[in-house]
Protein backbone atom coordinates (compact mmCIF):
# COMPACT_ATOMS: atom_id res chain seq x y z
CA UNK A 1 0.00 0.00 0.00
CA UNK A 2 1.11 3.69 -1.33
CA UNK A 3 0.10 6.61 0.59
CA UNK A 4 -0.42 10.09 -0.95
CA UNK A 5 -1.02 13.89 0.52
CA UNK A 6 -2.89 16.44 -1.45
CA UNK A 7 -0.44 19.04 -2.29
CA UNK A 8 -1.81 23.01 -4.37
CA UNK A 9 -1.16 25.60 -6.57
CA UNK A 10 -3.44 28.29 -4.45
CA UNK A 11 -2.24 31.26 -2.63
CA UNK A 12 -3.83 30.27 0.06
CA UNK A 13 -1.61 28.72 3.20
CA UNK A 14 -4.30 26.92 5.21
CA UNK A 15 -4.12 24.44 2.30
CA UNK A 16 -0.86 23.51 3.26
CA UNK A 17 -2.17 23.76 6.71
CA UNK A 18 -4.66 21.09 6.61
CA UNK A 19 -2.16 18.38 4.44
CA UNK A 20 -0.11 18.79 7.27
CA UNK A 21 -2.38 18.05 10.02
CA UNK A 22 -3.18 14.80 7.72
CA UNK A 23 0.65 13.98 7.13
CA UNK A 24 0.52 13.32 10.32
CA UNK A 25 -1.32 9.74 9.80
CA UNK A 26 0.85 8.50 6.93
CA UNK A 27 3.19 6.12 7.69
CA UNK A 28 4.90 7.52 4.53
CA UNK A 29 4.49 10.21 2.05
CA UNK A 30 5.45 8.17 -1.43
CA UNK A 31 3.50 10.79 -3.65
CA UNK A 32 1.92 14.39 -3.84
CA UNK A 33 -1.31 14.73 -5.77
CA UNK A 34 -2.51 17.77 -6.88
CA UNK A 35 -6.03 18.32 -5.36
CA UNK A 36 -6.96 20.24 -7.84
CA UNK A 37 -5.92 17.01 -10.33
CA UNK A 38 -7.37 14.51 -8.36
CA UNK A 39 -9.36 12.59 -11.14
CA UNK A 40 -6.03 12.36 -13.53
CA UNK A 41 -4.00 10.94 -10.99
CA UNK A 42 -4.02 6.88 -11.79
CA UNK A 43 -1.41 5.23 -9.31
CA UNK A 44 0.41 1.85 -10.15
CA UNK A 45 -0.36 0.32 -7.15
CA UNK A 46 -2.90 0.92 -4.63
CA UNK A 47 -2.60 4.48 -2.75
CA UNK A 48 -4.62 5.73 0.44
CA UNK A 49 -5.48 9.20 0.48
CA UNK A 50 -6.54 11.73 2.91
CA UNK A 51 -9.40 13.83 0.80
CA UNK A 52 -9.69 16.48 2.91
CA UNK A 53 -10.36 20.15 2.22
CA UNK A 54 -12.24 22.80 0.08
CA UNK A 55 -13.45 21.10 -2.98
CA UNK A 56 -13.00 22.40 -5.28
CA UNK A 57 -11.35 24.55 -7.78
CA UNK A 58 -11.57 22.58 -10.73
CA UNK A 59 -15.12 20.46 -10.32
CA UNK A 60 -14.47 18.73 -13.08
CA UNK A 61 -11.29 16.69 -11.73
CA UNK A 62 -13.97 14.88 -9.33
CA UNK A 63 -14.70 11.98 -8.86
CA UNK A 64 -11.31 10.27 -8.79
CA UNK A 65 -11.76 7.61 -11.95
CA UNK A 66 -8.82 5.27 -10.83
CA UNK A 67 -9.65 2.39 -8.79
CA UNK A 68 -6.69 2.29 -6.93
CA UNK A 69 -7.39 5.28 -5.15
CA UNK A 70 -8.16 4.37 -1.93
CA UNK A 71 -9.60 7.64 -0.21
CA UNK A 72 -11.02 8.98 3.23
CA UNK A 73 -13.50 11.39 2.74
CA UNK A 74 -13.29 13.46 5.62
CA UNK A 75 -13.40 17.04 6.48
CA UNK A 76 -14.70 17.97 3.26
CA UNK A 77 -15.98 21.44 2.43
CA UNK A 78 -18.09 21.69 -0.88
CA UNK A 79 -17.96 25.07 -2.56
CA UNK A 80 -21.97 25.69 -2.93
CA UNK A 81 -21.28 29.17 -4.54
CA UNK A 82 -20.36 27.61 -7.70
CA UNK A 83 -23.05 25.73 -9.56
CA UNK A 84 -20.53 24.41 -11.76
CA UNK A 85 -19.19 22.43 -8.28
CA UNK A 86 -22.33 21.50 -7.16
CA UNK A 87 -23.54 19.92 -10.45
CA UNK A 88 -20.33 18.00 -10.64
CA UNK A 89 -20.91 16.87 -7.01
CA UNK A 90 -24.13 15.64 -6.96
CA UNK A 91 -24.71 14.15 -10.16
CA UNK A 92 -25.75 9.95 -9.86
CA UNK A 93 -22.17 9.04 -10.68
CA UNK A 94 -20.36 11.35 -7.63
CA UNK A 95 -23.24 10.44 -5.42
CA UNK A 96 -22.69 6.93 -6.21
CA UNK A 97 -18.53 7.49 -5.63
CA UNK A 98 -19.22 9.01 -2.31
CA UNK A 99 -21.91 7.01 -1.05
CA UNK A 100 -19.15 4.10 -1.81
CA UNK A 101 -16.56 5.82 -0.21
CA UNK A 102 -18.47 7.01 2.46
CA UNK A 103 -19.74 7.23 5.22
CA UNK A 104 -18.35 11.59 4.09
CA UNK A 105 -17.17 13.62 7.16
CA UNK A 106 -18.75 17.02 6.11
CA UNK A 107 -15.93 19.48 7.43
CA UNK A 108 -18.47 22.03 8.22
CA UNK A 109 -22.96 21.95 9.12
CA UNK A 110 -23.47 23.25 5.73
CA UNK A 111 -21.93 20.64 3.76
CA UNK A 112 -22.93 18.36 5.99
CA UNK A 113 -26.97 19.07 5.23
CA UNK A 114 -26.03 19.43 1.51
CA UNK A 115 -24.67 16.09 1.26
CA UNK A 116 -27.86 14.66 3.10
CA UNK A 117 -30.00 16.88 1.64
CA UNK A 118 -28.87 14.57 -1.99
CA UNK A 119 -28.44 11.48 -0.20
CA UNK A 120 -25.15 11.22 0.42
CA UNK A 121 -24.37 9.20 4.08
CA UNK A 122 -22.36 11.01 6.07
CA UNK A 123 -21.40 12.95 9.34
CA UNK A 124 -20.38 16.14 10.85
CA UNK A 125 -16.16 15.56 11.63
CA UNK A 126 -15.18 18.87 11.42
CA UNK A 127 -11.37 20.21 10.42
CA UNK A 128 -8.28 17.94 10.02
CA UNK A 129 -6.59 20.78 11.83
CA UNK A 130 -7.95 20.17 14.87
CA UNK A 131 -5.88 17.16 15.16
CA UNK A 132 -2.75 19.50 15.03
CA UNK A 133 -0.33 18.04 17.49
CA UNK A 134 1.39 21.04 19.72
CA UNK A 135 5.27 20.87 20.00
CA UNK A 136 6.53 21.08 23.45
CA UNK A 137 9.74 22.58 21.94
CA UNK A 138 8.19 25.69 20.94
CA UNK A 139 8.56 28.49 23.85
CA UNK A 140 5.65 31.07 24.43
CA UNK A 141 6.13 34.59 22.91
CA UNK A 142 5.27 38.07 23.88
CA UNK A 143 3.51 39.09 20.68
CA UNK A 144 -0.04 38.84 19.78
CA UNK A 145 -0.88 37.93 16.60
CA UNK A 146 -3.86 39.11 14.03
CA UNK A 147 -4.10 37.33 11.46
CA UNK A 148 -5.95 39.31 8.26
CA UNK A 149 -7.74 41.74 11.18
CA UNK A 150 -10.03 44.81 9.61
CA UNK A 151 -7.49 47.79 11.17
CA UNK A 152 -9.82 49.34 13.27
CA UNK A 153 -9.51 46.26 15.53
CA UNK A 154 -6.13 45.86 15.11
CA UNK A 155 -5.80 49.41 16.48
CA UNK A 156 -8.31 49.20 19.24
CA UNK A 157 -6.27 45.78 20.55
CA UNK A 158 -2.77 48.20 19.74
CA UNK A 159 -4.49 50.61 22.65
CA UNK A 160 -5.00 48.40 24.80
CA UNK A 161 -2.10 46.21 25.39
CA UNK A 162 2.31 47.21 25.87
CA UNK A 163 2.24 43.65 23.70
CA UNK A 164 3.31 43.83 20.15
CA UNK A 165 0.41 43.15 17.99
CA UNK A 166 2.08 41.61 15.14
CA UNK A 167 0.04 41.64 11.39
CA UNK A 168 -0.59 38.79 9.26
CA UNK A 169 -1.81 37.31 6.42
CA UNK A 170 -2.45 33.85 4.66
CA UNK A 171 -1.68 34.70 1.01
CA UNK A 172 1.89 34.46 -0.29
CA UNK A 173 3.36 33.59 -3.78
CA UNK A 174 1.70 30.74 -5.12
CA UNK A 175 4.42 30.37 -7.64
CA UNK A 176 6.79 29.08 -4.35
CA UNK A 177 8.25 25.77 -4.68
CA UNK A 178 6.02 22.42 -3.33
CA UNK A 179 8.80 22.50 -0.20
CA UNK A 180 8.64 25.86 0.26
CA UNK A 181 5.62 26.64 0.63
CA UNK A 182 5.10 23.42 3.08
CA UNK A 183 7.93 25.05 5.51
CA UNK A 184 5.69 28.32 5.32
CA UNK A 185 2.65 26.43 6.43
CA UNK A 186 4.89 25.56 9.32
CA UNK A 187 6.54 28.81 10.27
CA UNK A 188 2.84 29.98 10.07
CA UNK A 189 2.12 27.05 12.58
CA UNK A 190 5.19 28.03 14.64
CA UNK A 191 3.57 31.29 14.92
CA UNK A 192 -0.04 30.24 16.10
CA UNK A 193 1.69 27.79 18.67
CA UNK A 194 3.96 30.80 19.69
CA UNK A 195 1.97 33.62 20.08
CA UNK A 196 0.68 34.60 23.38
CA UNK A 197 -2.90 35.00 21.84
CA UNK A 198 -4.19 35.04 17.67
CA UNK A 199 -6.93 37.27 16.34
CA UNK A 200 -8.45 36.25 13.30
CA UNK A 201 -11.13 35.60 10.89
CA UNK A 202 -9.47 33.35 9.06
CA UNK A 203 -10.41 29.64 9.31
CA UNK A 204 -7.47 28.04 8.94
CA UNK A 205 -5.29 30.61 11.96
CA UNK A 206 -8.20 30.26 14.16
CA UNK A 207 -8.86 26.02 14.52
CA UNK A 208 -4.74 25.41 14.42
CA UNK A 209 -5.10 27.99 16.90
CA UNK A 210 -7.26 26.25 18.99
CA UNK A 211 -5.66 22.84 18.21
CA UNK A 212 -2.28 24.15 19.30
CA UNK A 213 -3.54 25.67 22.89
CA UNK A 214 -2.94 29.21 21.84
CA UNK A 215 -5.78 31.61 23.40
CA UNK A 216 -7.68 32.62 20.22
CA UNK A 217 -10.94 34.88 18.97
CA UNK A 218 -12.10 34.92 15.60
CA UNK A 219 -13.55 38.67 14.56
CA UNK A 220 -16.80 37.86 12.44
CA UNK A 221 -15.63 40.62 10.10
CA UNK A 222 -18.79 41.79 8.50
CA UNK A 223 -17.48 42.44 5.10
CA UNK A 224 -15.99 38.88 4.72
CA UNK A 225 -17.76 36.32 7.18
CA UNK A 226 -18.96 33.23 5.57
CA UNK A 227 -21.67 31.98 8.15
CA UNK A 228 -22.09 28.54 5.89
CA UNK A 229 -18.57 28.47 6.09
CA UNK A 230 -18.03 28.04 9.93
CA UNK A 231 -20.99 26.52 10.58
CA UNK A 232 -20.35 24.04 13.33
CA UNK A 233 -16.99 25.03 13.61
CA UNK A 234 -16.75 29.41 14.48
CA UNK A 235 -18.89 27.72 17.98
CA UNK A 236 -15.79 25.37 19.01
CA UNK A 237 -14.01 29.37 19.77
CA UNK A 238 -14.86 32.45 21.48
CA UNK A 239 -15.83 35.00 19.00
CA UNK A 240 -17.81 38.40 18.52
CA UNK A 241 -18.48 40.70 14.87
CA UNK A 242 -16.05 43.15 14.33
CA UNK A 243 -19.00 45.51 15.80
CA UNK A 244 -18.97 44.12 19.16
CA UNK A 245 -15.11 43.78 19.74
CA UNK A 246 -14.58 47.33 18.51
CA UNK A 247 -17.62 48.00 21.68
CA UNK A 248 -16.60 45.90 24.12
CA UNK A 249 -12.69 44.83 24.42
CA UNK A 250 -13.18 43.06 27.59
CA UNK A 251 -14.90 40.10 24.78
CA UNK A 252 -11.06 38.97 24.41
CA UNK A 253 -8.57 41.20 26.46
CA UNK A 254 -5.50 39.93 25.17
CA UNK A 255 -3.37 40.31 28.18
CA UNK A 256 -5.74 38.20 30.10
CA UNK A 257 -7.25 36.30 27.58
CA UNK A 258 -10.21 33.66 27.96
CA UNK A 259 -9.66 30.33 27.76
CA UNK A 260 -10.19 28.40 24.89
CA UNK A 261 -13.68 26.42 24.58
CA UNK A 262 -13.00 22.39 25.38
CA UNK A 263 -15.82 21.43 23.22
CA UNK A 264 -13.61 20.85 19.99
CA UNK A 265 -11.55 18.10 21.97
CA UNK A 266 -14.61 15.33 21.44
CA UNK A 267 -14.37 16.13 17.89
CA UNK A 268 -10.35 15.88 18.08
CA UNK A 269 -10.31 12.69 19.74
CA UNK A 270 -13.30 11.03 16.59
CA UNK A 271 -11.21 12.75 13.79
CA UNK A 272 -7.92 11.08 15.20
CA UNK A 273 -9.88 7.62 15.63
CA UNK A 274 -11.29 7.47 12.14
CA UNK A 275 -8.26 8.68 10.39
CA UNK A 276 -6.00 6.08 12.26
CA UNK A 277 -8.17 3.29 11.66
CA UNK A 278 -7.43 4.32 7.53
CA UNK A 279 -4.15 4.52 7.54
CA UNK A 280 -3.25 2.09 10.74
CA UNK A 281 -0.71 4.64 11.93
CA UNK A 282 -0.37 7.86 13.94
CA UNK A 283 3.49 9.27 14.75
CA UNK A 284 1.43 11.03 17.43
CA UNK A 285 4.48 13.74 16.54
CA UNK A 286 3.86 17.86 16.09
CA UNK A 287 3.45 19.53 12.81
CA UNK A 288 7.37 20.49 12.88
CA UNK A 289 10.03 19.60 10.71
CA UNK A 290 11.88 22.54 10.52
CA UNK A 291 14.02 24.06 13.35
CA UNK A 292 12.88 27.91 12.88
CA UNK A 293 13.79 28.91 16.55
CA UNK A 294 16.60 31.14 15.35
CA UNK A 295 14.37 33.41 13.83
CA UNK A 296 10.78 32.66 15.13
CA UNK A 297 12.00 33.62 18.41
CA UNK A 298 12.77 37.51 16.94
CA UNK A 299 10.28 39.49 16.98
CA UNK A 300 11.90 41.98 14.63
CA UNK A 301 12.03 39.22 12.19
CA UNK A 302 8.61 37.59 12.65
CA UNK A 303 7.39 41.44 12.23
CA UNK A 304 9.71 41.76 8.67
CA UNK A 305 8.56 38.05 7.50
CA UNK A 306 5.00 38.81 8.36
CA UNK A 307 4.80 42.29 6.95
CA UNK A 308 5.95 41.15 3.31
CA UNK A 309 3.40 39.21 3.70
CA UNK A 310 0.91 41.53 4.48
CA UNK A 311 1.38 43.30 2.24
CA UNK A 312 1.35 40.93 -0.94
CA UNK A 313 -2.64 40.23 0.66
CA UNK A 314 -3.29 43.66 0.74
CA UNK A 315 -1.85 44.25 -2.75
CA UNK A 316 -3.81 40.87 -3.93
CA UNK A 317 -7.06 42.00 -2.49
CA UNK A 318 -6.16 45.51 -4.18
CA UNK A 319 -6.01 43.81 -7.50
CA UNK A 320 -9.10 42.00 -6.68
CA UNK A 321 -10.96 45.20 -5.79
CA UNK A 322 -9.65 46.64 -8.64
CA UNK A 323 -11.54 43.49 -10.77
CA UNK A 324 -13.81 43.42 -9.36
CA UNK A 325 -14.86 47.67 -9.50
CA UNK A 326 -14.16 46.94 -13.36
CA UNK A 327 -16.90 44.18 -13.70
CA UNK A 328 -19.34 46.16 -11.63
CA UNK A 329 -18.19 49.21 -14.38
CA UNK A 330 -19.06 47.18 -17.13
CA UNK A 331 -21.96 45.62 -15.42
CA UNK A 332 -23.22 49.14 -15.12
CA UNK A 333 -22.49 50.60 -18.89
CA UNK A 334 -24.42 47.19 -20.09
CA UNK A 335 -27.35 48.74 -17.38
CA UNK A 336 -27.22 52.27 -18.66
CA UNK A 337 -27.29 50.86 -22.88
CA UNK A 338 -30.38 48.75 -21.93
CA UNK A 339 -32.09 51.70 -20.08
CA UNK A 340 -30.91 54.00 -22.75
CA UNK A 341 -32.93 51.64 -25.62
CA UNK A 342 -35.67 51.60 -23.16
CA UNK A 343 -35.79 55.22 -23.09
CA UNK A 344 -35.99 55.01 -26.76
CA UNK A 345 -38.16 52.87 -27.34
CA UNK A 346 -40.19 54.85 -25.08
CA UNK A 347 -39.74 58.07 -26.72
CA UNK A 348 -40.89 56.32 -29.94
CA UNK A 349 -43.96 54.53 -28.26
CA UNK A 350 -44.72 58.39 -26.74
CA UNK A 351 -44.32 60.22 -30.53
CA UNK A 352 -46.57 57.35 -32.14
CA UNK A 353 -49.38 57.79 -29.32
CA UNK A 354 -49.20 61.43 -29.43
CA UNK A 355 -49.23 61.18 -33.42
CA UNK A 356 -52.33 58.76 -32.83
CA UNK A 357 -54.05 61.18 -30.28
CA UNK A 358 -53.66 64.05 -32.97
CA UNK A 359 -55.45 61.85 -35.46
CA UNK A 360 -58.31 61.22 -33.19
CA UNK A 361 -58.66 65.20 -32.00
CA UNK A 362 -58.99 66.04 -35.76
CA UNK A 363 -61.70 62.72 -36.19
CA UNK A 364 -63.27 64.39 -32.85
CA UNK A 365 -63.61 67.70 -34.27
CA UNK A 366 -65.08 66.70 -37.97
CA UNK A 367 -67.85 64.38 -36.00
CA UNK A 368 -68.50 67.24 -33.93
CA UNK A 369 -68.76 69.78 -36.97
CA UNK A 370 -70.89 66.72 -38.66
CA UNK A 371 -73.29 66.58 -35.64
CA UNK A 372 -73.56 70.63 -35.71
CA UNK A 373 -74.44 70.52 -39.05
CA UNK A 374 -77.06 68.00 -38.45
CA UNK A 375 -78.40 69.43 -35.72
CA UNK A 376 -78.83 72.92 -37.75
CA UNK A 377 -80.87 70.83 -41.16
CA UNK A 378 -84.41 71.17 -41.37
CA UNK A 379 -84.66 67.31 -41.45
CA UNK A 380 -83.34 67.13 -38.08
CA UNK A 381 -86.11 69.45 -36.49
CA UNK A 382 -88.88 67.35 -38.94
CA UNK A 383 -87.89 64.20 -37.37
CA UNK A 384 -87.62 65.42 -33.69
CA UNK A 385 -90.85 66.79 -34.04
CA UNK A 386 -92.65 63.48 -35.63
CA UNK A 387 -90.88 61.57 -33.00
CA UNK A 388 -91.75 63.72 -29.94
CA UNK A 389 -95.46 62.01 -29.53
CA UNK A 390 -93.46 58.85 -28.96
CA UNK A 391 -91.13 60.34 -26.95
CA UNK A 392 -93.98 61.95 -24.38
CA UNK A 393 -95.46 58.36 -23.96
CA UNK A 394 -92.59 56.81 -23.48
CA UNK A 395 -91.61 59.30 -20.29
CA UNK A 396 -95.39 58.24 -19.27
CA UNK A 397 -94.94 54.81 -18.94
CA UNK A 398 -91.52 55.13 -16.83
CA UNK A 399 -93.46 57.47 -14.36
CA UNK A 400 -96.57 55.46 -13.94
CA UNK A 401 -94.33 52.31 -13.30
CA UNK A 402 -92.76 54.20 -10.44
Amino acid sequence: MKYGLFKYETENIGDEIQSIAARRFLPSVDTYIDRDRLGEYCPDEETKIITNGWFMHAPYQWPPKSNKVIPLTVSMYIDQADSKVLDTFFNDTSIHYLNDHGPVGARDLSTLELLQKHGVESYFSGCMTLTLQRDPGIPKGDFVLAVDVPQPVVEMVQSHTNRSVIQASPYFDADMSQDDRFQLAEYFLYLYQSASAVISTRLHAMLPALALETPVFLVKDRNKYDEKRYAGLAELVNSATDEEYLNDYSLFDVDTPKENPKSYLKIREQLIKRVTDFTGYDSGSSFRTVDFSHIADNESYIRLFTRGFHSLNRALLLEGDKEWLQEQCDDLRRIQQHLDEELQDARKMQNDLSLQNNDLSLQNDILRKRIEAMEKSSSWRIGRTITAPGRKLKNMIKGNQK
